[in-house]
């Protein structure tokens, strides 16, 4: 017989590992309009509904998958969360050749907490610029 063994109720209340800690501490929001990766987004795309509904911005729309490209060449995406339009125009095109087209007055928008802003998310960042002519504009988190 093994020594040194020790009971399920053990395991579970002593050994069990607790689960992962997000990388940002951040808590997952899940609504019916889908999951959000904190609260501060949560928070931010309830008040873009708003604004949408009095009529301050247009054609809301949430995790648009924006393709990077170099060279015609796909070599990578960025996801934003939120693009809306100023105006009563749209905020942007799918094209067939995977590519997409911003209209004017269209604001393409991400949700920082602090400083939590990756060498990947500011290389992309630079990348979406340097490709479509404008900044993303950065919400910071205010919880």
């Amino acid at each position: 017989m093994r020594k040194n063994l020790i009971t399920k109720e053990e395991y579970l209340t002593n050994i069990k590992p607790s689960k992962p800690k997000n990388k940002y501490r951040n808590e997952i929001v899940r609504t019916e309009e889908g999951v959000f990766r904190s609260k501060a987004e949560h928070k931010r795309w309830e008040e873009l509904k708003l604004l949408e509904r009095a009529g301050e911005i247009t054609h809301l729309d949430r995790e648009v998958c924006i393709p990077l490209h170099v060279n015609d060449k796909l070599i990578g995406n960025y996801y934003a969360d939120a693009v809306y339009s100023k105006t009563d125009s749209r905020a942007y095109i799918r094209l067939k050749d995977g590519h997409i087209a911003f209209f004017p007055n269209c604001v393409v928008e991400d949700t920082k907490g602090g400083e939590k802003r990756t060498d990947l998310f500011k290389w992309k960042a630079s990348h979406f610029k340097a490709q479509y002519g404008f900044e993303i504009s950065l919400n910071k988190a205010y919880l």
